[in-house]
């Protein structure tokens, strides 16, 4: 059985290897592909959060909140819980019983766009599904096929933070 890539490498400058790096766009491509809007459909929550060194990061901001969840929906409606605690499962039916956020697409570069109600502007994350295990050596933290790598540079030219999914058993889609 082949051993598994270190989460660690994939994380660090995802969205940058491709272009700029040939081998390490190979190594990418060997555990990761560019997300199709299929990948997305249903209930997520975010496992793994962290900022770019150097990022400054505001913790009142609901996008650096600890334990998130999204649901994408079919019809091309999203919707997003954040929260400073743990989302329970009534905090769960309570996001899917609640009204649409905005909207959301795939391009077709892989990646996440976001328009939330009320915002102007369109939000876009470098979508990357996982298509092999990865194992983060120092913790030794696994990722899962199937498993949303979404990384954001908020108009900088480097990756300011990156979120992990994994899709949530149950109601969502």
């Amino acid at each position: 059985m082949r051993r598994a890539r270190p989460l660690r490498s994939l994380l660090l400058g995802a969205s940058l290897w491709a272009s700029t790096l040939p081998a390490a766009a190979q190594e990418l491509a060997d555990v990761a592909r560019p997300c199709r809007q299929a990948d997305l459909i249903g209930a997520w929550q975010v496992i793994r959060l962290g900022a770019a060194p150097g990022a400054r990061v505001d913790r009142s901001d609901p996008a650096f909140y600890p334990h998130q969840e999204y649901v994408f929906y079919r019809n091309a409606t999203v919707r997003h819980v954040a929260s400073q605690t743990r989302i329970t499962g009534a905090d769960h039916r309570a996001l899917l019983s609640a009204a649409p956020e905005g909207t959301w697409a795939v391009d077709g570069e892989g990646s996440l766009l976001l328009q939330r109600a009320g915002q102007t502007s369109l939000e876009r994350s470098a979508c990357l599904v996982l298509v092999k295990e990865v194992v983060e050596p120092k913790k030794h933290l696994r990722s899962l096929p199937g498993d949303i790598l979404l990384t954001d540079s908020r108009g900088a030219t480097q990756p300011q933070y990156r979120r992990q999914l994994r899709k949530l058993d149950g109601p969502g889609e």
